[in-house]
């Protein structure tokens, strides 16, 4: 089983659709999604800034931001590939639609608000989510889609937080990872889809180094 984050700045791109197609090819059974924020979080910071409430109310607003751009995929996708994508709000929900073909987005705020171990602020993202529902499913492998630009094979965690690709809780959350990480950016949906059919070598791997 893959979990696949899929960036919220890709809403700003016609290569949406071309990613979610690549996840209807290759994903059906074997792929959960995990939303970023994208607009929906930028939204919430715009409104913390504005009134000045705390880390926590907007941590609770941006993981109902990340159901929102959620429910957008599973439209999108739908739209060529019909009834593909569901929604699924537990890991009970999650594996029963990879038993059953389809690929199910992951809308958690419910089931994230409820683990007590992760931050409640901005230093957690829908990457380092990610890495955790990855832990929570044994999954054996976590794919990141970004809209950067990638020409590395491999990179440390570390390094990619330093560079702003992912959150500061991301090598945290990595550490003693069971499953592969690996990152595709820009125009590399032929890449995410030999991973999923079984490629090992294929996008970014990111080490712990």
């Amino acid at each position: 089983m893959w979990v696949v984050k899929l960036g919220g700045s890709l809403t700003s791109s016609q290569a949406l659709r071309g990613w979610l197609a690549v996840l209807a090819r290759a994903g059906r059974g074997r792929a959960v999604i995990v939303p970023g924020g994208g607009p929906y979080a930028d939204a919430v910071r715009a409104e913390q800034q504005r009134w000045g409430f705390d880390d926590s109310a907007a941590h609770s607003m941006a993981l109902l931001g990340m159901e929102q751009y959620g429910h957008q995929l599973v439209a999108i996708g739908n739209q060529a590939a019909s009834a593909t994508f569901e929604p699924a709000r537990t890991n009970t929900e999650l594996r029963s639609a990879l038993e059953r073909g389809v690929v199910p987005v992951f809308i958690g705020a419910h089931t994230a608000e409820g683990d007590a171990s992760l931050p409640r602020d901005w230093s957690l993202t829908s990457d380092s989510l990610a890495v955790w529902l990855a832990h929570g499913l044994n999954a054996a492998a976590l794919a990141l889609v970004k809209s950067v630009h990638v020409e590395e094979t491999e990179s440390g965690a570390a390094a990619l937080v330093a560079r702003e690709w992912v959150d500061a809780r991301f090598p945290e959350l990595l550490q003693d990872a069971r499953f592969q990480t690996r990152l595709f950016g820009a125009g590399q949906q032929a890449l995410l889809e030999r991973a999923l059919c079984g490629d090992a070598r294929a996008g970014l791997l990111v080490t712990m180094n």
